[in-house]
Parts: C-alpha cells; sequence; structure tokens
C-alpha cells in the first residue's frame, strides 16, 4: 500500500523505487492499513489499492516525521540516536545497499555484512523496529563476523526472515551502508508517554 501511495504522489509507475522523504509524506496524508489489508505481492506494484485500503488507512495516519542522520550527525552519533529511539519503542525508516549475500538471510532474517567478494545488486527500504547490541552475524562464505544488529521489519511477506523480521548489522550504519534515517511521531504518543509503556 504504502510503496503505491508514495509513487502515486511521485506520479511514477512501475518498480522504481521512491523516495523516503515522499514516503513519510505519504504516511501523513494517508496513513498506512495493516499489512494483511494490501499485502506485498512483487507482480502487483502497479495495483491500486481499494477505497476501502484508503479510507481505513486514516486510521493509522502519521502526524510529524523528521529526519536522523542530519548533514552533521556522525554515524556513531546516529547509531545513538537510533537505538534511543527504539528504545523507547520509536521506529524508523532508512535505505540500505543491498548486496548479493542478503540471499543467504532468507530463512533466518541476519543480513551479513558484506565482504569484498560481494557484488552489489541495489537498495532497499525498511523499518528499524528493536535492535540487540549482542547479536552476532556470521557471513555464511567468509570469518566475517559482526556483533551489534538492527531488528528490521522488511516489506517482502511474512515468508522472508523470522516471519517478515531480520537483522542488520550495525556496520551497514557505522559504514554509510544505512542511509536516509527517518522517524515518525504523533504528539499523543508524547503526551500520554505511550511510547515508553512495555
Amino acid at each position: 500500500f504504502l510503496y503505491k501511495a508514495t509513487r502515486n504522489l511521485l506520479n511514477w509507475t512501475g518498480d522504481t523505487g521512491a523516495y523516503l522523504r515522499t514516503t513519510m509524506e505519504a504516511m501523513v496524508l494517508f496513513g498506512v492499513p495493516p499489512e494483511e489489508y494490501f499485502p506485498y505481492d512483487p507482480a502487483n506494484v502497479d495495483i491500486e489499492p481499494s477505497a476501502f485500503c484508503y479510507s481505513f488507512a486514516q486510521n493509522y495516519q502519521t502526524l510529524s516525521y523528521f529526519r536522523l542522520d542530519a548533514a552533521r550527525t556522525t554515524r556513531p552519533e546516529l547509531l545513538r540516536e537510533i537505538r534511543m529511539n527504539l528504545a523507547t519503542g520509536i521506529p524508523a525508516m532508512f535505505g540500505f545497499t543491498v548486496f548479493n549475500s542478503i540471499g543467504s538471510a532468507a530463512k533466518t532474517g541476519r543480513i551479513p555484512f558484506p565482504v569484498k567478494t560481494d557484488r552489489r545488486e541495489g537498495g532497499h527500504a525498511i523499518a528499524a523496529v528493536g535492535y540487540n547490541d549482542d547479536l552476532v552475524i556470521r557471513h555464511a562464505f567468509s570469518d566475517l563476523e559482526t556483533k551489534g544488529a538492527v531488528l528490521i521489519r522488511n516489506s517482502w511477506g511474512k515468508e522472508w526472515g523470522e516471519g517478515g523480521y531480520g537483522w542488520l548489522p550495525y556496520e551497514y550504519v557505522l559504514r554509510h551502508l544505512a542511509v536516509d534515517w527517518w522517524t515518525v511521531l504523533k504528539q499523543e504518543w508524547v503526551d500520554t508517554r505511550q511510547f515508553q509503556e512495555p
């Protein structure tokens, strides 16, 4: 739903990708219905969501959004900011560079940090919803191990990873391979401290 609504704002068709800032704008304007009402299907990227989906999505509208990786933010500062937001229950959306080694994460959701022999395949946008400072991810075809990862919610359906969730090493953030970090807020979350409740 969100991918199509965003591309509608851009007047784009096809599986062209989209800007994360425009995606945030779509979340403010239209909202996002639960995935079960318009599930991801790569064959249907240009199918228009029904009026019901647009109407239902209004129940899940975002009121404001802001960028976490402003121009002068260092990578360690960004990682601290991401973890702080996630610790309070505030998710983030970002883009990352995809390498062919992502195929090894299809069942486990554990995306390895790339090695020199990995091939760049493109980019992908996902949501960060948690983190684990102690999680170790090993590259399937080398001895490279990374410690610490962001819990992600992928858009490739529940068959990918662990029910649609996976892990992206902190190294992606620290080495500029995970960029364009955005987060959303509703004032009521701040006023009622809902984002701090377990």
